[in-house]
């Protein structure tokens, strides 16, 4: 009790209560009102001392729960700490999924609406358009094109649209019309989601690569480098799906402008990717893995090119199915590869394959159906079926020129297959205005000293020779040999091109010149996989005629092909 009355004020009310109900129980005059044994009135004394509830106090709610609370001061304290902390979080995190669920709201609507868009656009909304199978597709792509418009006051929405269509377009080779979709897309991502977005990147990829598609490689390249400096200011890694797909655009664009050893060095990390270890996509890995096939054919490594293009079809037909039409690009592709290695038996039916696909997809009309039979009737002209060839290119050049306009490479390319069949036809006069136009083309799409244009100006030099007109000949054939030596050594178009100009330094009586020329020529077609003996055979003719008009006659001897095809 000393202890007791020396820390009264220590007790609380409730506790001074408690004390009193344990004294007043305990002395009790009736036995039936004290304490029932000892124990029971130890359990009451050590719960008093602990603040725990008395037996003797008859319980309620208030005073078991003061004195839990009492007796639990230092955790309740603690507890109620975290308890605001969980509340404050509460709060935030209600806040965040509220936004969230706005922002998925909004998103569900943007794809409701863009289903619904699509789903008129092929007449399941609109009963006045008729069934679908009544209207072409591009009708119902110009129909809807007119319909984004309307869509001003959801401009997250009209981005994607704009973005779909112009995508649309492009595959259907209608380059204008995308142009204008993708550009319309892109301005109102700038202002919708900012100049640096990924959703402006992302459309700057899409519009730069449909213009190397067309054969605008200046403003494609723009475009995609506009990305990767725009990657490099956010410090985007390597592997970042933007960057990746900039580098793909970026080195096909190379390709088109004849940098090879860049598009390359730019495609083939993402080739040699393993997408399951880098984050790279495998679609990406495909996708470069078809154009580093290309750029390695024009490098000519044809081993590694074969390799890179079997498995792009692999990956083709793996990721996108059989009559998907980029399997049947690569399928082409490969084809290109093997007619390029005079394989010419493994190479056609790999082309009416490719062909094949592309149309099942695309109809006839469509401009990679055009490039490709062009390709194939060049292949079919090499194995001197031009009666067979020249139909399909007229065709593919009806099919290019619609799409691209008269001042476009693939119109070029037709041309120049048309000249060269006239070459073999004798019809000079023909070929020299196929050639001309095609020549016209290319300087200016890739200007004079391209190897593209030069490959063409070589073609045209040789219809000056057979026409005789050899000064005018010497100075194209000059030029294209002096432009041609920015290819690998052994590229079957420098060798054509140094005949052609021995040839008419020969007819000019410059036979120093002539012989450099014309034995170059004859080394280079020499090395060639399977090297055609009627080309070396001629070679061989014109500088017998060389060392005949230059009396050396042991030299002539030496020469004189007899069916040989040799070099001595």
């Amino acid at each position: 009790m000393t202890a007791l009355r020396n820390g009264r004020s220590q007790l609380s009310r409730q506790e001074w209560a408690d004390l009193d109900v344990l004294c007043l129980t305990a002395l009790q005059p009736e036995p039936e009102r004290r304490y029932r044994s000892v124990d029971a009135l130890i359990r009451d004394v050590s719960a008093f001392l602990e603040g725990r509830v008395l037996e003797a106090r008859p319980s309620s709610v208030a005073y078991v729960a003061g004195k839990f609370i009492r007796r639990n001061r230092l955790s309740l304290a603690s507890v109620a700490a975290s308890l605001v902390l969980l509340a404050g979080a509460a709060i935030f995190f209600t806040l965040r999924l509220a936004n969230a669920r706005d922002a998925a709201v909004a998103e569900a609507a943007r794809t409701a609406r863009i289903q619904r868009f699509m789903l008129n656009m092929i007449g399941d909304g609109d009963q006045e358009a008729g069934p679908s199978n009544d209207l072409k597709v591009v009708t119902l792509l110009d129909r809807e094109a007119q319909q984004a418009g309307s869509l001003s006051a959801d401009k997250q929405t009209q981005v994607e649209l704009y973005e779909t269509l112009g995508s649309m377009y492009d595959r259907l080779g209608k380059f204008d019309k995308s142009e204008q979709l993708f550009s319309l897309a892109l301005t109102d991502a700038k202002q919708t989601f900012g100049a640096d977005s990924p959703k402006t990147a992302e459309i700057l990829v899409q519009l730069g690569a449909m213009r190397g598609d067309r054969g605008d490689v200046k403003r494609a390249a723009q475009d995609i480098q506009q990305v990767l400096d725009m990657a490099a200011a956010r410090h985007l890694a390597a592997t970042d799906p933007t960057v990746v797909q900039a580098q793909i655009a970026m080195g096909k664009i190379a390709i088109e402008s004849s940098d090879l050893h860049k598009a390359v060095d730019l495609l083939t990390p993402i080739a040699q990717a393993d997408p399951a270890r880098s984050g790279i996509s495998v679609n990406d890995v495909r996708e470069s893995l078809s154009a580093l096939a290309t750029a390695e054919l024009y490098q000519q490594h044809y081993d590694i090119a074969e390799q890179d293009a079997r498995r792009a079809v692999a990956l083709d037909r793996q990721l996108l199915g059989e009559a998907h039409p980029q399997t049947g690009v690569d399928l082409v592709n490969l084809a290109s590869i093997k007619a390029t290695q005079g394989d010419f038996p493994q190479a056609e039916p790999l082309y009416r394959e490719g062909i094949a696909i592309m149309k099942g997809w695309y109809g006839p009309d469509h401009p990679d159906v055009a490039t490709a039979l062009s390709i194939l009737a060049r292949l079919l002209s090499a194995e001197k079926k031009d009666d067979e060839a020249e139909p399909m290119l007229r065709d593919a050049l009806r099919i290019q020129e619609k799409v691209y306009g008269p001042v476009e490479e693939q119109v070029s390319f037709t041309l120049n297959a048309l000249g060269e069949i006239a070459i073999r036809r004798k019809e000079m006069q023909s070929a020299e205005a196929d050639l001309s136009r095609a020549l016209t083309i290319d300087r200016s799409i890739f200007g004079a000293d391209n190897y593209k244009s030069a490959g063409v100006e070589s073609s045209l030099g040789f219809v000056y020779l057979e026409e005789s007109r050899n000064v005018i000949a010497e100075v194209a054939l000059r030029h294209a040999v002096s432009v041609l030596a920015q290819l690998p050594a052994g590229n079957n178009m420098i060798a054509a091109a140094k005949d052609r100009w021995g040839r008419a330094l020969l007819a000019l009586k410059r036979y120093n010149e002539a012989e450099v020329q014309l034995a170059g020529a004859a080394e280079l077609i020499k090395a060639q996989r399977n090297a055609p003996a009627a080309e070396m055979d001629r070679i061989h003719n014109e500088l017998n005629a060389l060392y005949v008009a230059t009396q050396r006659p042991e030299q002539a001897q030496s020469y004189q092909t007899a069916g040989s095809s040799t070099l001595p």
